[in-house]
């Protein structure tokens, strides 16, 4: 029955575009529940080794040992062996696939039966949460399509953008993983790497949301760091939500625990957080590699309203060309 399809809200975009934060603030509104890159689940070693939003490794997290004992039944681990097959079918070098007709109905079909088992995941992750609304921030477009083809859930995207230079800068900076074995550094990214990966998920992120007509939108960070209300409010809508339901009235939500599978460092605050426009690029990089990265996504920077010369000036507009919400 229709009323019983599981609304998944899915965040899609290049890391470093905010999704945690967004997610996090979402996840504190009655029926939602925040599960994080729950797609990151699935990757070799993140149960024993990497720890839950609620600072419990993931192994150890009573919410997840429900969860996975629940899915699990006869199979002895279902829910990690359908996360894992579906990790391996959706990594980057498959997103040309969003771009071929029938490219994902393939590929869904290559997860087979694993569909159910999939849909009895998420389906478990709603019982247990006591949620209406699940929000995924796995943002790796073909793993939204593949959802898209899972019998029983309801996709809705957000597709996530941020300025490209500012993506850029922030995955060539040296950073320690939070919940990683000591010395362990985040991945990093050439500016030239960066910006072909920016262009290359986000036009697939935009074929995600053809592919929901009616259940897409697009929001810039920056649209959503300047006014949180009216973003979420915005988000609400698209839900068919109330907008009374906003935990953002001022510029400093309170956050709570979530228990969420991956995401960056926000995902373990609680208490207040300050929004506030990350824009140290601007100041701190190198000039050429502004220029590279502005060459290289110039037809996105355009598209999504971003200004193109390259040196950090602000100046926003309308996004061109986006059909969707």
């Amino acid at each position: 029955m229709e009323d019983d399809r599981l609304k998944i809200l899915y965040i899609a975009g290049l890391g470093r575009s905010g999704s945690t934060i967004l997610g996090a603030i979402l996840g504190q509104i009655e029926g939602f529940f925040f599960v994080g890159e729950f797609r990151a689940i699935g990757e070799p070693g993140r149960l024993s080794q990497r720890l839950c939003g609620c600072r419990a490794r993931l192994s150890e997290c009573g919410f997840w040992k429900r969860v996975l004992h629940a899915t699990d039944g006869e199979d002895g681990d279902a829910g990690l062996s359908v996360m894992r097959r579906a990790r391996q079918l959706t990594r980057t070098f498959h997103l040309p696939l969003m771009f071929l007709p029938g490219g994902t109905r393939w590929l869904a079909t290559r997860l087979g039966r694993d569909r159910d088992h999939l849909a009895a995941l998420y389906g478990t992750i709603r019982r247990h949460a006591g949620c209406r609304i699940i929000i995924d921030s796995s943002k790796m477009p073909i793993y939204g399509a593949l959802l898209g083809q899972v019998p029983g859930l309801e996709v809705y995207t957000i597709l996530l953008v941020r300025d490209s230079r500012a993506v850029a800068y922030s995955w060539s900076k040296k950073e320690p993983v939070v919940d990683g074995p000591p010395g362990q550094l985040r991945k990093r990214y050439a500016p030239a790497g960066s910006a072909i990966r920016w262009a290359l998920w986000n036009l697939a992120g935009e074929a995600l949301a053809r592919s929901t007509p009616g259940r897409s939108m697009l929001l810039r960070y920056e649209d959503f760091i300047d006014a949180p209300h009216e973003a979420v409010d915005r988000i609400l809508t698209f839900l068919d939500e109330n907008t009374s339901a906003s935990p953002v009235r001022e510029r400093t939500p309170e956050l709570r625990p979530h228990h969420t599978v991956g995401g960056s460092r926000v995902r373990f605050h609680v208490g207040p957080v300050e929004l506030r426009l990350d824009n140290e690029w601007t100041e701190r990089m190198a000039r050429a590699h502004r220029r590279l990265v502005t060459a290289l996504t110039w037809a996105g920077l355009k598209r999504y309203g971003y200004p193109t010369n390259g040196i950090g000036k602000t100046g926003l507009v309308r996004p061109r060309g986006i059909l969707y919400s």
